[in-house]
């Protein structure tokens, strides 16, 4: 069958050699090992990320001290099947995430960007608190695990293509003011839209749930990433990456 589908053109991902960010040669997974997974908040983000330090580090102890990978997400919910006594028969999640790759160092260079989406669902349990709340948390860690799953792939492909990073987007949900907001508080004003573009707060659905950590996707300030052990870690000022050459 491998000679099959050799003959075919199928090449494993994983199987292929790899280029490392100075040019050397490598395999795919040697440079995913490498891979230092920096800290995403809140428990969906520790969940998410200990799942990418799983997949990426391999089988071996891995050497965290060539890329650090930036990573967010979150998770949209909305009820179906409403009855009569305005309950729901069933939730639905959608995780999005996004991601971006950095070299370790003084001055972190850009290499490649993506995002993902998923759903789930679980069905509410009325009056049994305790099985709800596990239902919810099951699936929040399902879906967090397959965000990292496809950010896995896609590292994998950056690795074996080394593509360059098309135009930059992102799958977190937007914002719009809440006018019945409490006055004089910005952060209360502001709530996300669904994933569909309606609000989150509207009949059915809850607010979006995501977390913002808009220095790693607009470039500011970020460290020089990877362990604290790291060539370069922490070395001087930090004026952010550079992206494709130019200077922030």
């Amino acid at each position: 069958m491998a000679i099959g589908l050799s003959g075919c053109g199928f090449k494993p991902l994983y199987g292929q050699a790899a280029v490392t960010s100075n040019g050397q040669p490598s395999t795919v997974q040697q440079e995913m090992s490498k891979i230092y997974v920096a800290n995403i908040g809140e428990h969906f983000g520790q969940v998410m990320r200990a799942a990418l330090q799983q997949s990426m580090g391999g089988d071996k102890p891995a050497v965290t001290d060539a890329y650090t990978l930036y990573a967010t997400g979150g998770v949209t919910y909305e009820t179906l099947d409403i009855h009569q006594d305005n309950t729901s028969g069933r939730m639905r999640m959608m995780g999005w995430a996004d991601w971006k790759l950095y070299t370790v160092g003084a001055n972190p260079r850009f290499l490649a960007e993506g995002n993902a989406t998923t759903l789930d669902g679980f069905n509410p349990t009325l009056d049994q608190v305790f099985a709800e709340t596990l239902n919810s948390e099951t699936a929040a860690n399902r879906v967090a695990q397959n965000l990292a799953a496809a950010i896995n792939q896609q590292v994998a492909v950056y690795f074996r293509s080394h593509l360059a990073p098309g135009p930059r987007t992102t799958m977190k949900p937007g914002t719009y003011i809440n006018v019945e907001g409490t006055p004089g508080n910005p952060n209360a004003n502001e709530q996300d839209l669904g994933i569909d573009g309606f609000p989150a707060a509207a009949t059915g659905r809850s607010n979006g749930n995501g977390f913002n950590q808009s220095d790693i996707f607009t470039g500011n300030h970020l460290p020089a990433g990877g362990p604290s052990s790291a060539p370069g870690y922490g070395v001087g000022p930090q004026p952010g990456p550079v992206e494709e050459g130019i200077e922030p």
